[in-house]
């Protein structure tokens, strides 16, 4: 049996890489198209347009591995199908049960391959494609480092060690220099806040003006700020709560919610994540009644492109799922795991029905 499975897998797996590649193609191509309309913005021009692309195909392949199992499996299987392979198996046989359970130790390495991308490898070349970008759109102006984000203004180095989208920042340093480049005032402040065009609000800060004669402290609970510094500025260093790791995303909404900011967006991007790996699976499984069932009698073309249509509702649901979920405020788990279920359902009734 080590040796069917090990067949099986090499044809569904080869599908796979084949879906793959022509999926990852087209969508890295989109993706470029895209960012040379932004070029021109500060120094973002064209080479640096497909340096931010090369290190997005991470995120793109970490995207695309749902509807490319489901793909991938029914070319693979379809292929089998049509040389008369699968039905020399059931002659010799191998229950559908079994080829079920070859195909599933496919939909296991996959989910380990989807879930090394998801943690290890998209999220810290994200980070880079999007520090990258930024300094070229703020031309050096922003800069992110393992410290937090670095802004120059003036005279004032600005440090932020956490952002907050559409809010403003967290754990604020800023550092006031004179002439001689000596450092003249320190502020320090939990929060700062985007009131209206260079207004801003910081909360519980604390002061700290040096001088010859020593070091004056001063202590606020709130401080109007003067800084031409916008949130659109601050938006281009701000990293889509989808592509994050797991780690930092619960440690990120830990930190919004223990300070009373809107965290629902980053909970529910952590569910998403968790339930990455299972939608793999269950795409493949979608894919083997399509085989097995009513429709193996159809043409290959004709399984591609349902199979295609249900890649596409999959990750249509999945999108309107997150975006409804966050609009009327709806349960992050709930809405995360609703369209892995609803295919999964859908997946598990299919398959009783071919036995």
């Amino acid at each position: 049996m080590k040796l069917l499975d090990r067949y099986i897998a090499l044809s569904v797996l080869q599908s796979m890489f084949i879906v793959i590649f022509v999926l990852l193609a087209i969508l890295t191509f989109a993706e470029f198209v895209d960012e040379l309309a932004k070029t021109g913005r500060g120094a973002y021009d064209v080479l640096q347009a497909a340096i931010y692309v090369f290190f997005s195909v991470p995120r793109l392949l970490y995207e695309i591995f749902p509807p490319a199992s489901l793909l991938g499996t029914l070319m693979g299987l379809g292929t089998l199908a049509g040389s008369s392979e699968l039905t020399a198996f059931r002659a010799a046989g191998v229950s559908i049960n079994r080829m079920v359970v070859s195909v599933l130790k496919v939909a296991l390495i996959v989910m380990a391959a989807v879930i090394v991308i998801g943690e290890f490898i998209a999220p810290p070349a994200e980070t880079f494609a999007e520090t990258k970008r930024s300094l070229a759109f703020t031309e050096g102006k922003v800069l992110e480092t393992k410290k937090g984000f670095w802004v120059r203004e003036g005279d004032h180095f600005i440090q932020m060690n956490k952002m907050i989208p559409g809010i403003g920042a967290g754990d604020i340093q800023i550092y006031t220099l004179d002439e001689h480049q000596q450092l003249v005032m320190r502020m320090q402040a939990e929060s700062a806040k985007y009131l209206q065009k260079n207004a801003w609000l910081l909360e519980q800060v604390v002061q700290e003006n040096v001088s010859l004669e020593g070091v004056v402290f001063s202590q606020y609970e709130k401080l109007p700020w003067q800084s031409l510094l916008e949130p659109e500025i601050l938006q281009t260093v701000v990293i889509n709560p989808q592509t994050m790791s797991l780690t930092t995303l619960y440690t990120y909404s830990q930190f919004l919610q223990a300070n009373d900011i809107e965290s629902r967006a980053f909970v529910q991007a952590f569910w998403t994540k968790i339930m990455a790996p299972i939608s793999v699976v269950t795409m493949v499984l979608l894919a083997v009644p399509f085989i097995f069932g009513p429709l193996r009698s159809v043409s290959s073309g004709h399984r591609i492109m349902i199979g295609t249509l249900m890649g596409i509702g999959f990750y249509i649901l999945g999108q309107v799922a997150n975006y409804i979920g966050l609009v009327y405020e709806f349960n992050p788990l709930l809405t995360a795991v609703t369209p892995t279920l609803f295919f999964l359902s859908v997946a598990l009734m299919m398959l009783r029905r071919i036995h």
